[in-house]
C-alpha cells in the first residue's frame, strides 16, 4: 500500500486495490475519546475504553483481502435486571475475508472463516472491528449483586430424565 499508514478509528475504510500481495497494512488499535463515545452510544454501552490489539488486511488469494485482528476491549454495561453497571473485559481474535461485491448469492459455509462484501470497493476495517466487539460483549449483562425475580423452577414429577434415571435402578 502506498502512502502514509492510516490511523484506526471506526469510520475507517481502506480502498481494498491498495493492498497488494506482500504488503499488507498492519495497524495498532486505539480509539480516540469521540470514537469510544460515538461506539458507546451505538452499541448502547455506558462506556467503552482500553481498546487495544492489533489489526492486517492483507490480499490473500486473486480479489480476496483477509482480515485478522487481536483485540482487548473494556466496556460497562447497564444491567438487565437492577440498570447497575456491568464491566466486562473482552480479549478475542478476528478473522474475516472481503471479497468484491457481485451478482451471484453463493452458500457461505457457516463453519468456515466469514465472508464479507467489500462496500463500493472498500474494506470497512473500522466497522468490522466494531461489530466484532458488540458481538463479543455480553447480549444480557447481569450485576452479581441483582435480585433474583424468579425462584428456580422446581423438578416436575413428569420430568422424562426423571424417570429414565428410576429405570437405571
Amino acid at each position: 500500500m502506498s502512502g502514509e499508514t492510516p490511523v484506526f478509528s471506526t469510520e475507517l475504510s481502506i480502498e481494498a486495490e491498495t493492498i497488494r500481495r506482500g504488503a499488507p497494512l498492519s495497524l495498532a488499535l486505539s480509539l480516540t475519546p469521540t470514537d469510544e463515545a460515538s461506539f458507546a452510544e451505538r452499541f448502547d454501552f455506558l462506556s467503552i475504553s482500553e481498546v487495544s490489539g492489533s489489526v492486517t488486511v492483507k490480499l490473500c488469494a486473486t480479489l480476496c483481502w483477509e482480515l485478522t485482528a487481536k483485540v482487548k476491549a473494556r466496556i460497562e454495561q447497564a444491567c438487565v435486571v437492577s440498570g447497575d453497571p456491568v464491566v466486562t473485559c473482552l480479549s478475542f481474535d478476528v478473522l474475516e475475508r472481503f471479497v468484491p461485491e457481485s451478482e451471484e448469492i453463493e452458500e457461505i459455509d457457516s463453519t468456515g472463516v466469514d465472508v464479507e462484501r467489500l462496500q463500493d470497493g472498500h474494506i470497512p476495517i473500522g466497522d468490522a472491528i466494531s461489530q466484532a466487539i458488540a458481538i463479543c460483549a455480553p447480549a444480557y449483562p447481569r450485576s452479581k449483586t441483582a435480585p433474583i425475580l424468579e425462584k428456580p423452577e422446581v423438578l416436575r414429577e413428569n420430568n422424562p430424565f426423571a424417570k429414565l434415571s428410576e429405570l437405571k435402578k
